[in-house]
């Protein structure tokens, strides 16, 4: 269980910009060992990058679906 926090940790730490050189080249080890793991935090790094513009239209337009769905029911 520390070692799966240990890791994302390193991923929060990168996603923000805060990761120190020696965290990057460990967290990289780490998914050239664990191909889902590195497909999850290209994901993440995709999702991260968008703009909050994109992010809350997303959002909403998810939203709005949910609404319509339940409306339905």
């Amino acid at each position: 269980m520390q070692q799966q926090d240990h890791v994302w940790q390193l991923i929060a730490d990168y996603l923000n910009g805060e990761a120190s050189p020696e965290a990057l080249q460990e967290l990289q080890q780490i998914m050239d060992a664990d191909p889902l793991l590195k497909n999850t935090v290209e994901l993440l790094v995709q999702f991260w990058q968008l703009q909050p513009e994109q992010n809350s239209k997303e959002i909403n337009d998810a939203w709005d679906r949910h609404l319509k769905r339940m409306q339905s029911t």
